[in-house]
């Protein structure tokens, strides 16, 4: 089966680390499919001869050059090269073609904008490696500094639920840089500080009826995640593979693999 996990989210918000960290973790455990790095990023540093790179958007779409060629600026550059790459269905099965039975790992841009009202890029994209049999997954990316700042946090959580509607795709959100916080220990607790915070707002109010939504969405579906801790991305890579109706103590994404991690 193929699999494709889409990292998103804002800029700064750890989405490389991230893919870098899952991706060094399964060719650590040595299950039998290998995990490739795709970066949808034209602004990345990220050097294109990356290990275990599959392949990146950069190989076609330079941002400097499109920044000159139609005078735009770094961000509308970067949104258009998006849009192009999108709408080239044809270069993206061509790309596609050699990973049939490899796992992607999906690095996108930090452009909120691409997620949210931009159309013919990220849907463009997903919709493309839908029609070539690929089981989506997408993680949204969530600085782990914005638990401390409530109104921060909830708007946050709503851009990732704008962004769910607008890929068509339901997604985990990932709170990111634990270790900057004390690690994921801290997470009940800051946890129960946002909840106290909402339980504070007056129903009728903007952040009340705001938080009636989180409440809905289900507080207990954000992943707190420490790069830094490999049982932190055993823990991600067991609710990706609930996500994608393995076993649950199955901690791999290769259905013929016997081999079990307990949780």
């Amino acid at each position: 089966m193929k699999r494709a996990l889409f990292v998103v989210g804002p800029a700064g918000s750890g989405k490389t680390t991230l893919c870098e960290a899952i991706q060094d973790y399964l060719l650590g455990k040595n299950c039998g499919i290998l995990p490739h790095y795709v970066n949808l990023d034209p602004a990345s540093n990220i050097p294109q001869s990356k290990s275990n790179n599959a392949w990146d958007i950069r190989e076609k779409w330079n941002l400097e050059d499109v920044m000159r060629l139609y005078q735009l600026g770094p961000n509308g550059a970067l949104m258009y090269i998006l849009e192009s790459f999108g709408k080239d269905a044809e270069h993206l099965a061509e790309k596609l073609q050699p990973w049939q039975e490899d796992f992607l790992i999906v690095d996108c841009p930090g452009q909120i904008e691409a997620y949210i009202h931009q159309e013919g890029g990220m849907n463009s994209v997903i919709s493309t490696f839908k029609d070539h049999g690929y089981d989506i997954i997408i993680l949204f990316t969530l600085d782990s500094t914005f638990i401390n700042n409530h109104r921060k946090m909830l708007l946050g959580v709503l851009i990732s639920l704008v962004s769910m509607l607008h890929l068509g795709e339901a997604l985990l959100i990932v709170v990111t840089k634990m270790d900057v916080v004390g690690g994921v220990e801290e997470w009940d607790s800051l946890q129960d500080s946002l909840q106290d915070f909402l339980n504070t707002q007056e129903q009728n109010s903007f952040l009340g009826k705001l938080g009636n939504i989180f409440d809905k969405f289900g507080i207990s579906e954000i992943i707190p995640v420490d790069v830094t801790e490999p049982e932190s991305i055993a823990f991600l890579h067991g609710r990706l593979c609930n996500i994608l109706g393995q076993d649950e103590d199955q901690v791999n994404f290769n259905d013929n693999d016997a081999d079990h991690d307990e949780e």
